[in-house]
């Protein structure tokens, strides 16, 4: 994933996505280089796309890089093997961290197992799942070092999907590390089946956005349901934002967007993998107001789709065209 070189970062995951409800997983890893290295590498489950990554150094190809911009892998589920001390989560750790959070502290120290990650020995890993925690234990078999232990996590909660993209990222800063897995077997075991009246719903401030040019930001409001939502700051009709979202069973779902309507918004029309869903919207309010608008029904096959939002004009009473956007839902039907 890194090749001993400064300042980088690299993920690589299994391009079709698999259940997480419950599952074994086994690999086999080395960190190596001329010590001190730096950083580490995480195992992460995510719902977005297999070529996610996202900041170098401390970030581990997983969570962020706010002097770049660059966001944490949103909808996602990461164990950290940390061989750095960046922020006093030690040079030696491991941890558990959810939708792209910065993977330093809280860790926990493997002093005194016998395993020390940086060691370029050859470490085997054995994780696995029961639908409530997540176990884990390390071996080295040149130090007969070894480490169990357990983490209560949702992780089909924080992916919004009982599926997701399995792999792995690794990060180097100003100090550098080859970080390589050697072998891998992922075994995904039958989970139950959700509801059918199960709603599936992503928060656009958790998902990977790309914007055709104008900024897109995190806004603040507290007529949001959970507070956060986000906002493109679009200037020109035909400027673009999209997110890619997984959906774990094919199906037919209403679809629902919900935003912040305020006087300063424009218009937009919605679109999933490159064909118009739902009439034109318009955002336009006086005072500020929940949005809630009703794209229709839509038919969808399981796996990833992209969800385009594109300004497509202003109402004559707003002052400008920024567009925002909170949740996006799609309900079986």
């Amino acid at each position: 994933m890194t090749v001993g070189a400064p300042y980088e970062a690299g993920s690589f995951f299994f391009n079709t996505p698999v259940n997480v409800q419950t599952f074994s997983t086994d690999f086999t890893f080395q960190l190596s280089g001329a010590p001190p290295i730096a950083d580490g590498m995480t195992f992460t489950f995510q719902s977005n796309t297999p070529k996610a990554l996202a900041g170098v150094g401390g970030a581990l190809g997983y969570g962020p890089d706010k002097s770049k911009g660059i966001v944490g892998i949103p909808n996602s589920v990461a164990v950290k093997f940390d061989v750095y001390n960046n922020v006093g989560e030690g040079a030696n750790s491991i941890g558990v961290y959810l939708n792209g959070a910065t993977p330093t502290t809280p860790s926990t120290s493997l002093a005194g197992t016998g395993i020390t990650l940086s060691s370029g020995n050859t470490i085997s890993a054995h994780l696995s799942y029961d639908g409530t925690n997540l176990s884990i234990s390390l071996k080295d078999p040149v130090t007969n070092g070894s480490y169990s232990g357990k983490f209560a996590v949702n992780i089909p909660n924080a992916l919004h999907s009982t599926t997701g993209y399995v792999g792995f990222t690794a990060g180097t800063g100003g100090l550098s590390a080859s970080q390589k897995i050697l072998t891998w077997t992922f075994t995904p075991q039958a989970g139950p089946t959700p509801p059918s009246g199960n709603k599936l719903v992503f928060d656009t401030e958790s998902l990977t956005a790309e914007s055709s040019g104008p900024t897109f930001n995190i806004e603040n409001w507290a007529g949001f349901p959970d507070g956060v939502g986000t906002v493109l700051n679009a200037n020109k009709v035909g400027q673009t934002v999209s997110f890619d979202v997984n959906v774990p069973k094919a199906g037919t779902y209403n679809f629902h967007v919900t935003a912040k309507n305020y006087k300063n918004r424009g218009m937009w029309q919605a679109s999933i993998d490159g064909a118009n869903v739902g009439k034109q919207k318009d955002e336009y309010s006086a005072t500020a107001v929940l949005g809630d608008f009703d794209l229709g029904n839509v038919t969808l096959s399981a796996g990833t789709h992209t969800i385009k939002f594109t300004l497509s004009g202003r109402n004559a009473a707003s002052s400008t065209t920024t567009l925002s956007f909170d949740e996006l839902t799609f309900d079986p039907r």
